[in-house]
């Protein structure tokens, strides 16, 4: 877990990336799929995808942990 924060404090701009793909794939407000046959529903809806990324928007490269 410590990997991956570590890569979002120095490079957020790729997480926003990842986010607007997946947001690009939500059905409706709460779900999405995660491979041809599953899809997952959220329960806080792309209301947080969109809250994460104006966060990481705003984010300055940070040095790892």
């Amino acid at each position: 877990m410590l990997k991956y924060i570590n890569l979002a404090r120095q490079f957020p701009a790729y997480y926003i990336s990842l986010i607007d793909k997946q947001l690009a794939t939500f059905v409706n407000e709460k779900e999405m799929p995660i491979c041809e046959d599953v899809i997952y529903e959220t329960n806080e809806g792309k209301s947080v995808w969109k809250e994460t990324r104006k966060y990481l928007e705003k984010q300055s490269t940070l040095p790892p942990f």
